[in-house]
């Protein structure tokens, strides 16, 4: 739902969304291995959960002066999880004649409640130059499994920091424009299987032109991360350069590249053999990658249309692989919205990794918007 009112000097909206997921998980397995002597594991599962997802972000701009205006954000997330599972596991050594079985009944409760809220005001300091500046604040509840008893794992807390916003924009003329924006504050925003995030950091910046009939832009964007309690941190930095092509109504061509550097860790408990001790270690992953892609847009007929888009994407670092994707789109305008088909190809080649995969697919679909004339 979105909600927007605007009149001479002032400008509110409001955007809502409900997420309802449901799911049901059946596994069964067999998996081998060697520790104290030869073994085989035979696992069955039936997981059944849901989750419900409440998204409310507003913004808000009031013109104070003539050449200043007061900005201010407000976003609400609140997300509810349950998963329970119900799985055996029968292992047998045949060296020893003996049988382990593991009966493992978990009833999972996930909660992640965020506010965030920030406050800026934007001067225009001359006619091609705005400037901006302010501050944020974001609040985060979680509340996470306890898989088991009595042990010594994060099950919930809050997390609570601010920061400040920086901010500007130059147009010098009406093709050319340059950008940049810093923000120290803020939580990671990462599903919860992932790593919660403390603290983020993050600026960007775009030179761009823009002409009757084409644009390009090169931009930056870091972003770093870190949790003090999980010793975790991630480092990325992006380069890219975009730009299209449109020499006619008809047809546009565009392409892209990318170039990131990533490095990232964090802390696990583990234990690696030959020791059956829990180790302390850090984990993680340094390096690039690089992504170029291009693609073309088409008008055949006024209902009739095709795109067609391929990419090549490489990292190297701790691990090496390479991935080449492409896909054809045709679809056909109806008086209700469109349909189509699409097919794709994925081609991805890890270094030494047996699990490599080519993967084709076909999509048939249809799509479909309301509007004031539609019936």
């Amino acid at each position: 739902m979105n909600l927007t009112h605007q009149t001479e000097g002032l400008e509110l909206s409001l955007d809502s969304v409900l997420l309802d997921r449901r799911r049901r998980i059946v596994g069964n397995g067999v998996s081998s291995g060697f520790d104290v002597a030869e073994f085989t594991t035979t696992t069955q599962s039936l997981s059944e959960g849901s989750a419900r997802t409440v998204l409310v972000d507003g913004t808000l701009s009031l013109d104070l002066l003539t050449d200043l205006t007061f900005h201010s954000e407000l976003r609400y997330q609140d997300h509810k999880e349950r998963l329970r599972i119900d799985q055996s596991d029968v292992t047998v050594y045949p060296t020893l004649s003996t049988t382990i079985g593991v009966q493992t009944t978990l009833d999972q409760r996930t909660t992640s409640r965020l506010r965030e809220a920030s406050a800026e005001l934007e001067w225009q300091a001359h006619s091609s130059l705005a400037v901006t500046g302010g501050w944020g604040w974001s609040q985060e509840k979680l509340r996470l499994p306890d898989l088991e008893n009595a042990d010594a794992d994060f099950v919930n807390g809050t997390l609570i920091e601010d920061g400040y916003i920086f901010g500007a924009n130059f147009r010098p003329d009406a093709q050319w424009s340059v950008r940049g924006r810093f923000r120290d504050f803020g939580q990671g925003s990462l599903q919860l299987h992932e790593i919660a995030d403390h603290h983020t950091r993050q600026a960007s910046g775009a030179i761009r032109f823009q002409g009757d009939t084409a644009f390009a832009e090169v931009s930056t964007l870091h972003r770093r991360s870190q949790n003090p309690f999980a010793d975790s941190r991630t480092a990325n930095t992006t380069y890219s350069l975009s730009g299209a092509y449109t020499p006619d109504e008809e047809l546009t061509m565009h392409g892209a590249y990318s170039l990131s550097e990533i490095d990232s860790r964090t802390r696990t408990n583990f234990y690696f053999s030959p020791s059956p001790l829990p180790v302390s270690t850090l984990v993680g992953f340094r390096g690039e990658t690089q992504t170029l892609s291009a693609g073309v847009d088409l008008d055949l007929t006024e209902r009739l249309h095709g795109s067609a888009i391929g990419s090549y994407t490489t990292v190297h670092g701790d691990f090496e692989l390479d991935m080449y994707q492409w896909s054809v789109d045709l679809w056909v305008d109806i008086p209700i919205g469109r349909t189509g088909v699409r097919v794709e190809q994925v081609d991805y080649n890890e270094a030494g990794n047996p699990d490599d995969y080519d993967a084709w697919m076909t999509f048939l679909y249809f799509t479909t918007q309301s509007t004031p004339d539609s019936r």
